[in-house]
């Protein structure tokens, strides 16, 4: 469990976003940061359905 916190604590920090794409125009590198947060939340999202898939078959099993 301290290893997955710390991973998720390492994933969502600031200091682990950090990037040089600010040469970008601000358009650009607000749609960079849209398509992150999207992306992010699509993975989590297929995270979750993954576990309740896995969990209801074992629940199936017994």
């Amino acid at each position: 469990m301290k290893k997955q916190l710390l991973l998720i604590a390492a994933l969502f920090s600031s200091a682990t976003l950090a990037h040089d794409d600010h040469y970008l125009n601000t358009t650009v590198h607000e749609y960079y940061h849209i398509a992150f947060y999207v992306l992010s939340v699509l993975v989590a999202i297929k995270g979750v359905q993954w576990l309740g898939n896995k969990l209801r078959k074992r629940l199936q099993h017994k």
